[in-house]
């Protein structure tokens, strides 16, 4: 969905247009469906995922800048760092 241009429905054909990052490269993909009510419920419900996929990304980079730097609802979980080992004898 990442990839996905625009889409739409010609009567009983739904298109969806795909950029250059998409596995098959820039182009448009055009499907004969049984008719025009199967183009359009195709056409919304694609229309609908992306607006959702929209929105939950621009949730994630508001929370991140929000939070400042390193912070964020998906920032990674924090590593265990060793603590500095003592030795005996150190070097001269």
């Amino acid at each position: 969905l990442m990839n996905v241009r625009r889409c739409g429905h010609s009567e009983n054909f739904f298109f969806v247009e795909v950029g250059r990052s998409a596995v098959t490269g820039p182009g448009e993909f055009w499907m004969q469906v049984d008719d025009s009510v199967v183009a359009q419920n195709m056409h919304e419900t694609l229309l609908e995922a992306m607006k959702a996929l929209s929105e939950e990304f621009r949730l994630r980079s508001k929370s991140q800048s929000n939070s400042g730097p390193g912070g964020g609802a998906t920032a990674s979980n924090p590593i265990s760092v060793p603590s500095r080992r003592h030795h005996p004898n150190p070097p001269p």
